[in-house]
């Protein structure tokens, strides 16, 4: 027997997989993380990359909207602020014209003790923090609409800045190939209605995206950006499953994006022997809910044969809080849900979007769940499976006299299995 751990919440929980049964257990490749975020973060933002220094771009007077990542990433902002901040006011910019812009997307305002954690006590306490969720119309300023068809709201801060510098972090992403650069503006910081639009694009987008960095979403998404609201500068990490920082890249937002993309992709490309009948993919590090923790099913439908099965497992603490319609149209029969879609009508279009892109993965693959936090009812009017443990879906999935017929994932989401 082999015993397998996987982070989970914080914790290292374990199962057990017969040597008959285990084909290979994939993890993001063991490469160093640095001793020494600050110096990193200095000899980056001394390099940057197409783009003049920060400290060339800042100038007394401006208005400098620094927008970051929110609680469900696990960018380390609160280390990477500092030298930004110290930048700029070095530069002359008043502390009182700069403020922080969570990007949070289609989700929830962060608690004050989540802001804190984010930004670090002192420069919550010391800057403008704007924590707007994307539903506060009044909050947003409308600014035209891209060639591509997307209609700009964006939030008033971002739109008001004269400088404007984007932190996050650069992993494999489902939709938009890798995270990262533009993505923090767009969805990062527009209305409902922006977000809703980017995302319904994207129904129309064929095949897995992941680890894709010329995906069709990203180039629609840089396009949004440099014709709409241009973001002037990126401090973009790569980061370690464990939270520590592989690599960071500054500069434009598209030249430095693609570096820091080839940072990742040695990261988390992980070559595998073949596709699997059976493949466990645990959620870690998006687990907070439904809706970020299913982005291990694309780390898994990599992997995964023809008519295989991937089995997500997650704690997914807030179950389906955000986007509860996206558990709801998952039950819908595709055609009425791509109807529905077309329609205009779709209460929740961002949803309506995915669960189309999951359901074209379901005509190759099957999906299964473990998780302690949403009824195995609910989970099967979903279309998938239920399972209490991977030693069930195991027992109930795998064939007893088929060999090394299961994959395992430890870092769904993120990796992106390359199948030799």
């Amino acid at each position: 027997m082999t015993t397998i751990h996987i982070p989970y919440a914080g914790r290292q929980p374990t199962f057990e997989l017969s040597d008959h049964q285990l084909g290979e257990i994939v993890v993001p490749n063991k490469l160093p993380a640095t001793a020494d975020i600050q110096g990193l973060m200095e000899s980056a933002l001394s390099q940057p990359m197409g783009s003049l220094s920060l400290e060339t771009l800042a100038k007394p007077g401006q208005k400098v909207a620094v927008i970051i990542d929110d609680i469900s990433r696990p960018t380390p902002t609160a280390d990477i602020l500092p030298p930004i901040l110290n930048r700029l006011l070095d530069a002359g910019v008043s502390q009182k014209d700069i403020c922080i812009v969570i990007a949070l997307g289609s989700h929830r305002p962060l608690t004050p003790d989540e802001i804190e954690f984010k930004t670090g006590a002192e420069i919550a306490q010391n800057y403008t923090i704007v924590n707007t969720p994307c539903q506060e119309t009044s909050e947003m300023r409308w600014i035209g609409e891209s060639s591509n068809g997307i209609p700009a709201e964006v939030n008033r801060w971002v739109v008001d800045a004269d400088l404007r510098i984007g932190v996050g972090a650069i992993c494999p992403h489902m939709d938009t190939g890798f995270s990262g650069g533009g993505k923090i503006l767009l969805p990062g910081v527009c209305s409902y209605r922006t977000v809703n639009a980017f995302h319904a694009a994207s129904a129309n987008v064929p095949g897995n995206q992941l680890g894709n960095p010329e995906a069709p979403t990203r180039l629609r998404m840089e396009t949004f950006v440099k014709e709409q609201i241009p973001l002037n500068f990126i401090v973009n990490v790569i980061l370690h499953p464990n939270g520590g920082v592989y690599h960071c890249v500054t500069g434009d937002f598209i030249v430095a994006h693609r570096k820091g993309v080839e940072y990742a992709k040695a990261l988390y490309g992980v070559s595998v022997k073949k596709r699997y009948p059976l493949v466990i993919a645990n959620s870690h590090p998006f687990e907070i809910d439904f809706w970020q923790c299913t982005k291990a099913f694309w780390s898994g439908d990599l992997m995964a044969a023809d008519n295989g099965l991937v089995v997500m497992v997650s704690p997914c603490p807030e179950g389906t809080a955000t986007h509860p319609l996206w558990a709801e149209y998952l039950q819908w029969e595709p055609h009425d849900l791509e109807k529905h879609f077309k329609s205009g009508e779709a209460e929740d279009p961002n949803a309506c979007a995915f669960a189309i892109m999951f359901n074209r993965m379901r005509r190759r693959v099957r999906f299964g769940v473990i998780t302690p936090t949403i009824p195995g009812e609910i989970i099967r009017k979903m279309g998938m499976l239920s399972f209490e443990s991977v030693e069930q879906a195991v027992s109930l999935s795998v064939p007893p006299g088929l060999a090394h017929t299961v994959g395992v994932i430890t870092h769904g989401g993120i990796t992106v299995p390359l199948v030799a």
